[in-house]
């Protein structure tokens, strides 16, 4: 799983978490790796934002106070 950071509009705009299937990456050698537009193509979206991400992983469904207090410091 990654940050998707370079989709972001704003520097302190919360990211996308996205994920590869390594076996694609495989195909890649290093210096291939550090180049964002040859590897972007192979990211699968998994959460819009860490916030969503974090409200799935770790808050029950009776965390819905917890849920909006994350949503607005992500503001």
């Amino acid at each position: 799983m990654c940050f998707d950071v370079g989709q972001r509009a704003t520097p302190l705009e919360d990211a996308a978490i996205v994920w590869f299937d390594h076996e694609q990456l495989l195909a890649f050698n290093d210096e291939q790796l550090q180049q964002r537009q040859l590897i972007a193509p192979c990211a699968q979206p998994l959460y819009s934002s860490f916030i969503e991400c974090f409200d799935d992983v770790y808050v029950a469904p009776e965390g819905e106070e917890l849920r909006q207090l994350l949503a607005e410091l992500a503001q």
